[in-house]
């Protein structure tokens, strides 16, 4: 098991915060903004400008399982899933349902990647303000946060 996971969190000029993790050394990761292009988050790094944002490292070389601990904590802490505080979607790795193919993943990050398919579409698919996002074989894939039984 790998030792190289950072957790890290952003703050914008208003005070917002966003807390993440990465696999990535964190300068590859930010790249100036960029490395966030495919998240919800980057509208909110184009608008304050990435030049604003501080960037403050929680954790280094960690496993995942430490670094997720961290970054939930974080959120919950910073109350970052709060659009009033930050810029977090979640309280961090909620699992999402494809409907269209009955699949449990584990993230929205994940279910992008899977699928290619925008995080910020699948988050709002999810909460009710898109009715799909992105396409499998032609057929639209219609998302809901996961309920376990």
């Amino acid at each position: 098991m790998k030792d190289n996971w950072t957790v890290f969190k952003l703050t914008f000029p208003d005070n917002k915060m966003y807390m993440g993790m990465t696999d990535l050394k964190l300068e590859d990761k930010c790249r100036n903004g960029l490395g966030f292009a495919k998240e919800v988050i980057f509208s909110a790094i184009i608008m304050k400008g990435w030049e604003n944002i501080t960037v403050n490292v929680i954790a280094t070389n960690t496993t995942k399982e430490d670094a997720d601990k961290r970054y939930r904590q974080g959120i919950m802490t910073n109350k970052t899933y709060d659009e009033v505080y930050g810029y977090n979607f979640k309280k961090g790795g909620k699992k999402v349902l494809c409907v269209t193919t009955k699949e449990v993943i584990p993230s929205i990050s994940v279910a992008s990647k899977r699928y290619n398919v925008e995080i910020g579409n699948i988050s709002k698919c999810c909460n009710g303000k898109l009715k799909s996002a992105g396409k499998f074989y032609d057929k639209k894939l219609v998302w809901e946060w996961y309920k376990s039984e």
